[in-house]
């Protein structure tokens, strides 16, 4: 998981690399914005984003599901 502010402008830490996702909370998340255009952006809530970051993937749950 790559995390840094640079990303948001295409420069710098955290820029996405060709097959990537990325998750953001801001509304300018269109293609190519956060590095390769081939990369994935996805917009979510401030909240999701958190916990995909804690969870290394992307969830709206800090708890595993219970069978």
């Amino acid at each position: 998981m790559k995390t840094g502010c640079g990303a948001c402008i295409n420069a710098g830490l955290g820029v996405l690399e060709p097959g990537e996702v990325g998750l953001y909370a801001t509304n300018r998340n269109f293609q190519g914005r956060s590095g390769d255009p081939t990369a994935q952006n996805y917009l979510a809530s401030p909240r999701v984003v958190a916990i995909s970051a804690v969870r290394g993937k992307i969830s709206d749950r800090l708890e595993e599901l219970e069978d």
